[in-house]
């Protein structure tokens, strides 16, 4: 065994475990359907039923636990497993994409974890090749047009919620794009360009498809670049609020749910692809230096956590360079019963656990030790 495909084991078995620590068994299970069996009691265990509670199509029970990637269920016939588990007994489900039944279960999970999924089986035909730097981008590697009307991409972005008149406006700010190395997959894609705030340079592409599919391009620069849709007509001072997502097709559903209510020559929408750079928040609130920034980001504990390192930046920037404004940091997310912008417009609701965040348990221990200190 060659110690790159070592090294790939590795990394998959990080992400796995990163997956695992932000999706547990019972996030799967109340996404599938389940509900508590309340009349079993909640303490250490939890059981959760399929169907109706008189006559349930299954049940399971589950061994809560503070940390996510440990948490296991069991049936009283003698079945039990983990999440990765119970995701393979339902994977008919999910509709996931991927080669191989580990890369659906991987992708699933991805996509749960509000991460970038990929086609795991081609990552490591990727990561294993020679003939290129899979940490720079290549863009002679793609084959990038303009959307056109009428196609299978039109079909995925009606599919998403979106109308003519939303996409008609987002054209300037994404593509089709096709992958030339891919000989699984010849057909398109929708790319949303990467650019470092003022410069033009494709850095990059966010990729959405069909079936949920999202990825982005290898390469690509999530470091000190973004996706930006800036409707100022390039006119970075007059831009007043800076609205950030966690994904492109968040940034579209937000524009059509508030179309009437912004001023968008004076806004951007800028889209983390699933995380957040400190350097890519710094270089954008730099460079649209009078505008606020406003937290649009999910309403689930990573969202949480998003918000907060988007608070502390603005803060540090507001700090060090009197003359950005971004300051005045606000908070426009979904209404809630909406995990995002996008199941706004698809009238998607959900039950969103109210899971301490990051920041959250880091206050909490703070707080313990001074406590701690005092006695």
């Amino acid at each position: 065994m060659s110690s790159a495909t070592e090294s790939y084991k590795d990394q998959m078995r990080r992400k796995l475990q990163e997956c695992k620590s932000r999706v547990g068994v019972t996030d799967v299970a109340l996404k599938l359907g389940y509900r508590v069996d309340k009349s079993a009691g909640v303490n250490k265990y939890v059981e959760l039923i399929l169907g109706a509670p008189a006559e349930p199509s299954d049940r399971i029970i589950v061994h809560v636990k503070c940390d996510k990637a440990n948490q296991t269920y069991f049936r009283r016939n003698g079945t039990k497993g983990d999440v990765v588990t119970l995701i393979k007994e339902n994977m008919h489900a999910f509709h996931a994409t991927g080669n191989t039944e580990w890369a659906k279960v991987m992708n699933v999970l991805a996509d749960m974890a509000n991460m970038p999924m990929t086609d795991y089986q081609d990552a490591e035909m990727i990561h294993n090749a020679r003939t290129s730097d899979p940490h720079v981008f290549d863009p002679s590697r793609y084959d990038v047009r303009p959307i056109e009307n009428e196609t299978a991409i039109s079909a995925i972005l009606a599919a998403r919620g979106f109308n003519r008149d939303t996409v008609n406006a987002f054209r300037p700010f994404m593509c089709e794009i096709r992958d030339r190395s891919n000989d699984k997959f010849n057909g398109y894609n929708i790319g949303f360009p990467y650019r470092i705030a003022g410069h033009d340079k494709i850095e990059g592409y966010e990729i959405r498809g069909s079936k949920g599919f999202k990825s982005k391009a290898v390469g690509t620069n999530s470091s000190t670049a973004a996706w930006i849709a800036d409707f100022s007509n390039d006119n970075p001072l007059g831009v007043k609020n800076v609205f950030f997502m966690e994904s492109a097709f968040d940034a579209i559903a937000f524009y059509q749910a508030n179309k009437y209510s912004v001023d968008w020559q004076s806004t951007v929408l800028v889209s983390c692809g699933g995380g957040t750079s400190g350097k890519s928040i710094e270089k954008i609130l730099t460079y649209f230096s009078k505008a606020c920034a406003v937290d649009c980001f999910d309403n689930d504990p990573a969202g949480r956590d998003y918000g907060n390192k988007l608070f502390e930046i603005a803060g540090k920037l507001s700090h060090d360079y009197p003359g950005i404004q971004s300051h005045c940091i606000s908070s426009q997310k979904a209404p809630d019963g909406f995990k995002d912008w996008n199941d706004v417009i698809l009238g998607k609701t959900m039950t969103i656990t109210n899971y301490p965040s990051k920041h959250d348990r880091n206050a909490a221990l703070a707080a313990n030790r001074n406590k701690m200190m005092k006695l």
